[in-house]
């Protein structure tokens, strides 16, 4: 399956309350290090970068990943995307 090959977006805006209910568990700290792997567009690992996690997010689909990077840079945070 390509997971850039669909419309993933649409997906990820559906998952996004599932990732900030996991961050507030998770509660990542300024400073901490946060690896999100799987990551796809980035939506978990933003709003840790959010919070001030050092953020890089892990994902086998350049174009999702190119999505999040542009979201971090357009959001004004520091997170890595590979």
């Amino acid at each position: 399956m390509d997971w850039g090959a669909g419309s993933y977006e649409r997906i990820a805006m559906q998952l996004l309350p599932a990732a900030r209910v996991v961050i507030e568990q998770a509660a990542p700290a300024a400073g901490e290090r946060l690896l999100d792997v799987g990551c796809g567009t980035g939506s978990a690992a933003l709003l840790a970068a959010e919070r001030g996690a050092r953020v890089t997010g892990v994902d086998p689909t350049k174009r999702l990943l190119e999505l999040a990077a542009a979201q971090a840079d357009a959001r004004g945070l520091q997170a890595s995307f590979v």
